[in-house]
């Protein structure tokens, strides 16, 4: 097995998530069971995710939201 990952200190923020968001967190959290992984750790990885891909983080942000407001994305 590989080495144990460095402690990760959390910090605690208040966000809200369109209830289809939450329905597939949920979704993935039950297809899932071998991992043990809660909405939050889901979440947290997929934000991870975003913030270590090789892009203009500022663009692409502008870009989901306004998408997001006009409606083009959905689940």
């Amino acid at each position: 097995m590989g080495s144990t990952p460095e402690r990760i200190t959390k910090s605690r923020i208040g966000i809200s998530f369109d209830k289809d968001v939450v329905s597939a967190l949920d979704e993935q959290v039950r297809l899932s069971p071998d991992l043990a992984a809660d909405r939050s750790e889901i979440a947290n990885v997929v934000v991870k995710d975003f913030f270590s891909r090789p892009f203009d983080h500022r663009a692409k942000t502008r870009e989901l939201v306004t998408s997001n407001r006009e409606g083009d994305i959905k689940l």
